[in-house]
């Protein structure tokens, strides 16, 4: 790109910019001047687009791991609830099996 730089300066100079004599506007001109300047533009508006979508969709992305992540919790912590609870069950069924021996 930078390589193209002083080109493009030429260009700017001689289609953006034109002397004030008379100047012959055609169809080449327009689409030259339109490479020039609006096709970059174009570029940084789609690259700003994308960098606000990407931060958008970043975020949701954090706030449903988060969700996920809480859930994943709660559902660890009921399942070790029940382990506990069905270890102590068992724990009791033994204590009761040698007692009655």
């Amino acid at each position: 790109m930078s390589r193209h730089a002083p080109q493009c300066k030429v260009w700017v100079l001689h289609l953006i910019l034109p002397d004030g004599g008379d100047y012959d506007d055609n169809d080449y001109d327009d689409i030259a001047r339109w490479n020039t300047v609006g096709w970059p533009h174009k570029i940084v508006q789609l690259i700003e687009t994308t960098t606000a979508l990407y931060v958008e969709e970043e975020e949701k992305f954090h706030k449903l791991q988060t969700l996920d992540q809480a859930a994943f919790n709660d559902r660890i912590d009921s399942l070790t609830v029940t382990a506990a609870s069905l270890l102590d069950l068992e724990f009791h069924s033994l204590a009761l099996s040698y007692d009655t021996s």
